[in-house]
């Protein structure tokens, strides 16, 4: 996908659509794109997020184990934003984020907002 085409993709997310193009221009500059495979996992429990992650297409999942097994506590669909946030508190997640079925998501590290 080349930057053009993300922007344009970029500008017609669900959360992330509002935002000034430049700035839009501004994430794919300082972002990539992956495609992660059905089963992989995307953040470890008690391990840093590493990124701002926005989806693009399929779904994330956190599965939390409390014993009995992992359990799905909250999905993110196309058009959502997890990961590192602004303003947010959370260093690791409660459990794995995984990608249950393979989809598309675009990432934006940390060192680039801190460059900017």
């Amino acid at each position: 996908m080349i930057a053009r085409d993300l922007i344009d993709r970029l500008a017609e997310h669900k959360t992330l659509g509002p935002a000034p193009r430049t700035e839009l221009e501004w994430l794919v500059a300082h972002g990539s794109i992956q495609k992660l495979n059905t089963g992989e996992v995307l953040s470890v429990k008690g391990h840093q997020v590493e990124a701002l992650y926005i989806i693009l297409a399929g779904r994330l999942a956190l599965f939390v184990d409390r014993g009995a097994g992992p359990n799905k506590v909250v999905e993110w669909r196309e058009g959502d934003v997890t990961g590192l946030l602004p303003y947010s508190r959370m260093v690791s997640p409660p459990g794995d984020v995984c990608a249950p079925w393979s989809r598309w998501r675009f990432s934006q590290y940390p060192a680039s907002i801190s460059g900017r």
